[in-house]
Parts: structure tokens; C-alpha cells; sequence
């Protein structure tokens, strides 16, 4: 899994997803794990990038454990 920041085009928002690559056939496919939101600056992209890594790392403990 991983962080992946999506550009609006024509806008200054940008989303912020958490993504898992899953291989189907011969080619990679990404699926969204989680929509974390929209950030309208920098400083909001900053935050929502943190928050993104901190949900991350929960569901990767969370999916160890089973």
C-alpha cells in the first residue's frame, strides 16, 4: 500500500488516497483502500498526507495480526 496524491486538473485541489497494487493476469491494477480528502493548500495536503501514513500503518498492523 501506499500514499498517492491525485491533481485536479484546472484547479488548485489535490486528493490524497491510500492505494494497494494488486497484480491481475499480467498487469498491476490500483485499487482505492481508503479516500483520506481534499486539500485546498499546501499546508492541508501537508496534514492530510500525515494523517494518510498514520491510517497506513494501522491497517497494516491490523492485517498482521490475523
Amino acid at each position: 500500500m501506499f500514499v498517492r496524491v491525485k491533481v485536479t486538473p484546472n484547479s488548485p485541489r489535490k486528493s490524497v488516497q491510500i492505494v494497494a497494487s494488486l497484480r491481475v493476469g499480467d498487469k498491476v491494477r490500483q485499487k482505492i483502500v481508503r479516500y483520506i480528502g481534499v486539500a485546498q493548500n499546501d499546508e492541508e495536503l501537508e496534514e492530510l498526507k500525515l494523517l494518510a501514513e498514520s491510517i497506513k500503518i494501522q491497517m497494516e498492523d491490523g492485517s498482521q495480526q490475523l
